[in-house]
């Protein structure tokens, strides 16, 4: 286990910019990226994952482990691909506005 959780901190220190050492929450937050990968091969192609990333997104923020908005650095990293018309870094621009 140490050599996979091990290799995640390096690949989050290296993507993110960050400090990363071995303390609890850094371990507890390589271990949730493992997760989400995990999430990526079982929801391939269901067309579901949106609601994933934004939970465990929100988590990161809630956390601070690398500050207050580092869950929103992740979601827009994991999402990229996707080319967003909107600035991910903003939790409400996550969802559609409501109508009143």
């Amino acid at each position: 286990m140490n050599t996979i959780v091990g290799k995640k901190m390096q690949e989050i220190a290296h993507t993110h910019n960050i400090s990363v050492g071995t303390t609890l929450n850094d371990t507890i937050n390589a271990v949730e990226d493992l997760i989400c990968d995990e999430y990526a091969l079982e929801l391939a192609f269901e067309g579901s994952r949106f609601g994933d990333l934004c939970r465990l997104a929100r988590a990161k923020n809630v956390a601070a482990t690398y500050g207050t908005t580092f869950g929103s650095a992740w979601l827009t990293r994991k999402l990229a691909y996707k080319n967003p018309v909107v600035s991910l870094m903003d939790e409400s621009a996550w969802y559609l506005p409501m109508q009143k």
